[in-house]
């Protein structure tokens, strides 16, 4: 606000002194204008920019070295609006012009070349953006030097976009040479190094090394409370970039805490209507959907859209990742004829403003995908989640983790409409790509590996569903412990498919040990702990140890009644398994008693007919 005021004032004074189209009232135009959007008024600056241009074309000429820089200034703050079309005219106008006035190696050129690749990008043609992006860096780099502020810029551009194309080692490459270069040129709290470290951590992310991901934006955070201070709008950002990586590694309320920080800081700084405090407010409305507090959630999702529309515009991208939010909310909700209207509109607008096969506009046909699977429209479905997979493949290619996550999108769908073998084709495709683009040791391959013993198990191929949970198994207990619940889980399954290939002894070791496990870490009590004791018993009755069986069943259902209550799932199963091992002891023993049993314990008489 400071300095807008002084910017206004010297405007006002350089109208008054020297006149409006004097070249020094167009600058504190210009400086204005930066200003103004910096403080939220986005739309104000795109005004004053339009008329400085207009301006210097009437008094200086196209080709005049203020006016290309004015195209230039003007295509950037369209292109911030979200109105790419009329960016792309004038940046390309600008580029022509300046190659043939200055030449192809003067720094203006360069700067046009760069921001040409950057708009490409954020229009979602990642693969049409990376050669001019890198043509902009060679040329710094012969004309400025490989340590110019501007040619790291480049490097740094260039590496961001090979992380979202999905050429992880290329873009760490890249993104590391520009670390070091800022580091020295600028010192390690600068904005450009903290920015550079925050896009390492997001190619941590990207890889799946969580840990890594955290760890770096922590780094990035304290740097930047450090060296600019608590209030500082990057400092707000860096809060903002930790509390969605915390949130994406399942600490939620971590995440929670952060960004409501985030929230506030921005409020503070910037005014409860600005884009950027709008847009942290969906992050914070998105964390709360993870938690579970709809109601909230629903709240924020909506006072972000509304105010996002009001600042920005109904169509830009970063309001249509709220509208898209707030659908899968809806959807999450069972407000499902909404939350169709919201994500069918949203995905309208992203493909008319973004293209068919922009990132944005690839979420929006996975969600649609998701929220017609859930009103039963399987087969229009299957067409949304197949049109994101070519869209991914052309746009980030076969081994990008967001193309792996629309192959198995596809192959949930597929599993879901009972085509089994395709959708084991597919599972077995994501596999692939995950052990290729991210390694063998990565929790998304343990996941990957795990949805196609999933697959192999409903298909009835069990002995092949056998090494796949195996192998689960033991990678999940390197990368997540032996004792996490889904890795006993999986060792559970292990048993079972033992029990049914008839390797009965390795069958019921292994889910002793479960057990074991479960009732080490919950207790005897637990649902999880009793669960295993059900599978348990169904190992030792396929090996016809009856009366151990009934031991451990006895207790174990009684418990399950006591601590969940006779409606109980668990209940209900272990009540079952108990009938059925009644049964069978009767017919080995009909003078045993175990009719009576039946009758006293499950009120169940096993000479009833049908029984």
């Amino acid at each position: 606000p400071a300095a807008m005021i002084l910017h206004r004032e010297a405007l006002e004074t350089s109208r008054r002194v020297l006149g409006d189209d004097h070249p020094n009232t167009l600058n504190t135009m210009g400086n204005l204008a930066i200003t103004l959007n910096k403080t939220g008024d986005p739309q104000g600056a795109l005004l004053l920019l339009e008329g400085v241009l207009t301006k210097r074309r009437a008094l200086l000429g196209n080709n005049h070295f203020h006016t290309l820089v004015s195209i230039s200034n003007l295509s950037s703050m369209l292109q911030e609006v979200g109105e790419f079309e009329a960016a792309m005219v004038l940046n390309d106008e600008a580029l022509e012009r300046s190659r043939t006035q200055l030449g192809e190696e003067h720094p203006q050129t360069l700067t046009v070349l760069g921001n040409k690749g950057v708009m490409l990008k954020e229009m979602g043609k990642g693969r049409v953006a990376l050669p001019y992006l890198e043509q902009a860096r060679d040329l710094s780099r012969v004309v400025r030097g490989d340590d110019h502020p501007e040619t790291l810029g480049l490097i740094h551009n260039v590496g961001a976009l090979q992380r979202s194309l999905g050429q992880f080692s290329a873009a760490e490459k890249s993104l590391q040479e520009a670390l070091a270069g800022f580091t020295v040129v600028f010192g390690e709290g600068h904005l450009n190094t903290l920015g550079t470290l925050g896009e390492l951590g997001s190619l941590h992310r990207d890889l799946g090394r969580h840990a890594e991901a955290v760890a770096a934006f922590r780094e990035v955070l304290e740097m930047s409370r450090r060296f600019q201070g608590d209030g500082h709008p990057d400092t707000l950002q860096y809060i903002g970039m930790l509390g969605t990586a915390l949130k994406e590694t399942g600490e939620l309320e971590e995440s929670k805490s952060y960004l409501m920080e985030a929230l506030e800081g921005s409020r503070a700084l910037l005014g409860v209507n600005h884009p950027e405090t709008l847009i942290v407010l969906g992050m914070y409305g998105a964390t709360l959907l993870s938690l579970g507090e709809n109601d909230e959630a629903q709240v924020c999702l909506r006072q972000a859209l509304d105010g996002l529309r009001d600042e920005l515009g109904a169509e830009h991208p970063d309001t249509l990742i709220v509208a898209g939010n707030l659908g899968y909310l809806l959807w999450a909700v069972g407000q499902c004829e909404e939350a169709m209207l919201v994500q069918k509109d949203t995905l309208e607008k992203r493909r008319a403003l973004l293209g068919n096969e922009h990132p944005l506009t690839l979420v929006g046909l996975n969600n649609m995908g998701m929220l017609l699977r859930s009103i039963g429209s399987q087969d229009e479905a299957l067409a949304h989640l197949q049109e994101a997979l070519a869209g991914a493949q052309k746009t980030y290619g076969g081994l990008h983790p967001k193309t792996l996550a629309c192959i198995k999108a596809v192959a949930f769908q597929l599993q879901a409409s009972g085509r089994l073998e395709e959708s084991e084709q597919y599972y077995r495709e994501a596999l692939e790509g995950s052990r290729t683009a991210l390694g063998g040791n990565s929790l998304d391959t343990l996941r990957n590996i795990l949805d196609v013993g999933i697959v192999l198990v409903r298909s009835g191929k069990y002995e092949d569903a056998l090494g796949f949970y195996r192998e689960y198994t033991d990678l999940g207990s390197q990368l997540l412990g032996e004792s996490a619940d889904e890795v006993l889980e999986a060792k559970s399954v292990v048993g079972l498919l033992l029990k049914v290939l008839g390797i009965q002894d390795e069958a019921k070791t292994v889910i002793e040990e479960v057990v074991a496990a479960y009732e080490s870490k919950h207790g005897a009590t637990h649902e999880l702990t009793l669960g295993a004791v059900d599978s348990l018993a169904s190992v030792l009755l396929k090996r016809s140890e009856l009366a151990e069986a009934l031991e451990l069943l006895l207790p174990a259902y009684n418990s399950s009644i006591e601590n969940h209550g006779p409606e109980n799932t668990t209940t209900q199963m272990l009540r079952n398994r108990l009938l059925t091992c009644l049964k069978a002891l009767h017919a080995s023993d009909p003078t045993g008693g175990f009719d009576k049993q039946a009758l006293e314990i499950l009120g169940e008489d096993l000479f009833q007919e049908g029984q």
